[in-house]
């Protein structure tokens, strides 16, 4: 088996149950918790002037690295549903691929209206990803687990 499908299969075993079928929202809802929709790991994000829209540049699962510490620019930008209006928490943790927490970041989501779709991104900036490995990307919202995610640093350039 090669590294490459090696890494692929890694990455198709979900860290986190999958959500279940697409949720729709209606007026009748009354406020379940926040739906984690989709999540991109990418170098950065901008926003389209006439719309808002996310504009995601490089996408990526695996950074080859040369040489340690290897430089990388992490953004996390995450899509979801909330349910209740109500003030929350997005926070995103990486963690290395011994388990220890790394770096983290959060923001605050003000939502007024129920059935709410909102994206947050979370910037890193340039990392100095210190080992070869398999880290993982948690994302948490109010302080709970919604999704976690494999990016890995292996060895090559």
């Amino acid at each position: 088996m090669s590294q490459l499908q090696s890494v692929l299969e890694m990455a198709s075993t979900p860290s986190v149950a999958p959500a279940s079928a697409p949720v729709v929202a209606t007026a009748a809802m009354n406020g379940g918790p926040p739906r984690l929709l989709a999540t991109v790991l990418c170098e950065d994000v901008a926003h389209s002037v006439a719309d808002d829209a996310p504009l995601i540049y490089r996408v990526f699962l695996v950074a080859a690295a040369e040489r340690l510490p290897h430089p990388q620019r992490l953004t996390v930008v995450t899509f979801w549903l909330f349910d209740a209006p109500a003030v929350y928490e997005v926070a995103v943790r990486v963690l290395t691929p011994d388990g220890a927490q790394w770096v983290n970041g959060a923001l605050e989501v003000e939502i007024a209206q129920p059935g709410t779709y909102h994206t947050t991104s979370v910037n890193f900036g340039l990392l100095a990803f210190p080992v070869h490995g398999r880290y993982r990307v948690e994302v948490l919202v109010d302080g709970e687990l919604a999704g976690a995610y494999p990016l890995f640093v292996q060895e090559g350039g």
